[in-house]
C-alpha cells in the first residue's frame, strides 16, 4: 500500500510506502497528526491512524488542513481566489489532460492526412488556373511527400517526448509557484478569447477568432499541467534547496512544451486542413494570414516555406504542425543539457565536503 501525505507547507507529497512514512516520522518531517491518504483512497486520515493498533484508516477522516496564515491577517479576496482555483483544478483534472493529449495525437494524424489531400487538390486547381503542370508536381506531389516524411517524424518524436518526460524527475518544495502560473495561464486564456471575439466583431470576420481559439486552448491546457505537475514528473517533495527549486521550475517550463506538443500538433493540423479546404474555393485567406501572423513562430516558418512554394500558405500549417513535436523535442534536449550543467555545479560543494570528511 502506498500513501500520500501533507508536507510542512501543507501540500500533498508522495506517494510512499509505510516504511518510508515511518522513516519520515523518525526524521521529524511528519508527526501523528499529519494528514495521510492511501493511493486511490477517498478520505484523508492521520499518520497515527495509519499505524495505530485499530487504525480504521479509510473511515471518515479529517480533511487536509488549510495552510497556516503566517501573517495573521485573513486574506479574504485571496482565499476566494484560492477556492475558485481549487474548483477549476478539479475540473481540469489529470484524466482530462491525459485523454485530451492522447486524442489530440491520434486525431491530429487524421487531420494531417486530410490536409495533405486538400493541399494536393489545391495544387491541381492552381496548376489548372496557371496552366503550369509544374505547380501540381512540385507544389502538390512534393508537398504530399514532405508531409508524409514530417508526419513520420512527428509520430516518432511524440513517443520519444513522452518517454523522456517519464525518465527525468524533478522535485519542488511547494506547489505555490505553479498554482500562480496556472492562475495566470487561465487569465491569459480568457483574455485571448475575449480579444478574439472583440476582433471578430470589429472586423466583421471570423479571422481574428481562429488564432484566439488556438491560444485559448493552449493556455487552458498549460494551466492544467501547472495545476497537476505530477503529469510532468515534477513532484512536491517538501524539501529542496533554492538551486534545486530553480532547476525544477525551469524544467517545468521546458517539459510543459514537450508535454503539450500533441495538442499544438492537433490544433495546427486541423486549422491547416480547414484553411486549405477553404483556399480551394478562394475563401479563408484573411483567417490564414491572421493565424500566421498571430504567432511569430508560424510567421517565420510559414514565410520561409512559402518562398519556395507555388501553393497557398494554408497547407504549410499542416507541415508546420508535424514539425512541432520535432522542434520541441530538440529544444527540450538543449535546455535540459543546460539544466544538467547547473545541477552538476550545485553538487560540487557537497562533493567537496564529502572528500574533506573522507
Amino acid at each position: 500500500m502506498r500513501y500520500y501525505y501533507t508536507d510542512a507547507a501543507n501540500q500533498p507529497a508522495g506517494p510512499c510506502d509505510l516504511d518510508q512514512l515511518k522513516a519520515l516520522a523518525a526524521e521529524g518531517k511528519i508527526n501523528d497528526s499529519t494528514s495521510v491518504i492511501p493511493e486511490g483512497g477517498q478520505n484523508w486520515t492521520t499518520y497515527a491512524a495509519i499505524i495505530g493498533v485499530n487504525p480504521l484508516p479509510y473511515a471518515a477522516a479529517p480533511a487536509a488542513r488549510p495552510s497556516p496564515n503566517l501573517t495573521g491577517i485573513p486574506t479574504i479576496l485571496g482565499d476566494n481566489v484560492g477556492r475558485m482555483l481549487g474548483k477549476v483544478s478539479g475540473w481540469l483534472s489529470p484524466q482530462l489532460l491525459q485523454n485530451s493529449l492522447r486524442g489530440a495525437g491520434h486525431y491530429g494524424h487524421f487531420a494531417v492526412v486530410a490536409g495533405a489531400v486538400f493541399g494536393l487538390i489545391l495544387a491541381a486547381v492552381q496548376a489548372s488556373r496557371m496552366h503550369m503542370a509544374s505547380v501540381f508536381f512540385f507544389g502538390g506531389i512534393g508537398f504530399v511527400i514532405a508531409v508524409a516524411i514530417a508526419q513520420f517524424s512527428a509520430q516518432r518524436f511524440m513517443s520519444a517526448g513522452a518517454r523522456i518526460i517519464a525518465t527525468t524527475p524533478n522535485q519542488l518544495s511547494s506547489k505555490s509557484f505553479l498554482e500562480c502560473v496556472g492562475l495566470f495561464a487561465l487569465l491569459f486564456a480568457l483574455g485571448a478569447l475575449l480579444l478574439g471575439i472583440a476582433g471578430s466583431f470589429q472586423s466583421n470576420s471570423m479571422a481574428p477568432l481562429i488564432p484566439a481559439l488556438l491560444l485559448t486552448a493552449y493556455f487552458v491546457y498549460f494551466a492544467t499541467a501547472a495545476l497537476h505537475p505530477e503529469e510532468l514528473n515534477v513532484n512536491i517533495a517538501g524539501e529542496a534547496t533554492a538551486g534545486e527549486e530553480a532547476i525544477a521550475i525551469l524544467a517545468f517550463f521546458c517539459k510543459v512544451g514537450l508535454k503539450l506538443a500533441p495538442l499544438f500538433f492537433f490544433l495546427l493540423a486541423v486549422a491547416g486542413a480547414v484553411l486549405t479546404l477553404l483556399a480551394i474555393f478562394d475563401i479563408g485567406q484573411s483567417a490564414t494570414g491572421a493565424l500566421m501572423m498571430a504567432v511569430p513562430f508560424l510567421a517565420v516558418l510559414g514565410q520561409g516555406m512559402e518562398g519556395g512554394s507555388s501553393i497557398s500558405p494554408a497547407p504549410m500549417l499542416v507541415l508546420i504542425a508535424c514539425l512541432v513535436p520535432v522542434l520541441t523535442y530538440f529544444f527540450f534536449l538543449i535546455w535540459y543539457l543546460f539544466l544538467d550543467l547547473m545541477r552538476a555545479i550545485l553538487a560540487v560543494p557537497a562533493k567537496l565536503d564529502a572528500l574533506k570528511k573522507s
